[in-house]
């Protein structure tokens, strides 16, 4: 078959939680790229396989509130992201659409993050899952979804970083257009 863009999508595509993948830990308000889960998209046919869409579904002792979207990446959080930050829907799943190609005899893994909101609730406890998979064309997909991530604690008594940028008391503010080697101004 073909896939959306003149690329051929046949073979069987097995998927699966990467060896790697984070172990419990805990998040706190506003962080980006929180690391829940990595998957193994292992292509061993001879042609390239493209996944078309994916849901990934929220789970654990936790609210969708908690987050203020979730994203994808190819390889890790410093890779490429795949399509836009996504939010939860009444089912508690997000869909990513955009195509990702598996090259023929590749793995390439998934990053699936939360991106948390500015006010988590402290003790909850969500882990994240690839709910569901589709591809183009006449590949096959060989998995057992969902698969899901290790659960993670919210914590809000920890801030990451804050930063306020004021005028210091060395702000030139007599005269607004001191020249170079002017002191005293």
């Amino acid at each position: 078959g073909e896939g959306g863009s003149g690329v051929v999508s046949s073979g069987t595509l097995t998927v699966s939680v990467a060896s790697d993948s984070p172990a419990s830990t805990t998040y706190m308000d506003r962080q980006a790229r929180a690391e829940f889960l990595y998957v193994n998209l292992v292509n061993n046919s001879a042609g390239d396989v493209v996944v078309d869409s994916m849901a990934v579904e929220r789970g654990g002792l936790a609210l969708d509130a908690d987050f203020a979207s979730i994203s994808v990446f190819e390889g890790s959080v410093t890779g490429s992201q795949v399509g836009l930050n996504k939010t939860f829907n009444s089912d508690h799943r997000a869909t990513v659409g955009d195509d990702i190609t598996v090259a023929a005899g590749t793995t390439k893994k998934l990053v699936i993050t939360g991106n948390m909101a500015a006010a988590v609730n402290a003790g909850n406890a969500p882990k994240l899952g690839l709910y569901s998979m589709s591809l183009k064309g006449d590949a096959t997909l060989s998995a057992s979804l969902p698969i899901w991530g290790n659960i993670m604690t919210l914590n809000t008594s920890v801030v990451i970083a804050a930063v306020t940028v004021a005028e210091g008391s060395s702000n030139p503010s007599a005269d607004g257009t001191p020249k170079v080697g002017d002191t005293n101004v």
